[in-house]
């Protein structure tokens, strides 16, 4: 999606969630200019700049999937849901992956990590849970 495309979906999105007291930027491609432009405009922009992986922070994430402590709403009421489930099962071969993406970026930061942080320090703190874990995946 071009820049001026992203400002109005951001936009657009800010409008119909204003409950959304935080919105995760990617300081990547057009996230350091996207927060420039709309910073006086809309609150809550957190740039983020990512240190590992897609496949890394899916895996962080996927015990509290695997246990089941993730809830969706049911398809019937939420028509995204199908379409989320099913890139989500097929990350990372699915032709697109930004549910997948956003989804792992949204429960890491509810995840209290061994650092003491809210964020993908997770990761980053000494814990091998997620190297472990990717070397007996088959991607």
């Amino acid at each position: 999606m071009d820049f001026p495309t992203t400002i109005r979906a951001v936009r657009s999105l800010s409008a119909k969630h204003p409950d959304a007291f935080a919105k995760i930027v990617e300081e990547k491609a057009n996230g350091a200019a996207l927060i420039a432009t709309l910073k006086n405009e809309i609150t809550g922009l957190i740039p983020v700049n990512l240190q590992t992986s897609k496949e890394m922070r899916i895996m962080a994430v996927s015990p509290e999937i695997e246990a089941g402590n993730v809830y969706l709403p049911d398809p019937a009421a939420c028509s995204w849901v199908s379409e989320f489930i099913d890139e989500v099962v097929q990350f990372p071969k699915a032709k697109h992956d930004n549910c997948a993406d956003c989804m792992s970026m949204a429960l890491l930061r509810f995840q209290v990590s061994r650092c003491g942080t809210f964020t993908e320090d997770y990761l980053d703190c000494g814990n091998t849970f997620a190297d472990s874990f990717i070397s007996r995946m088959e991607w």
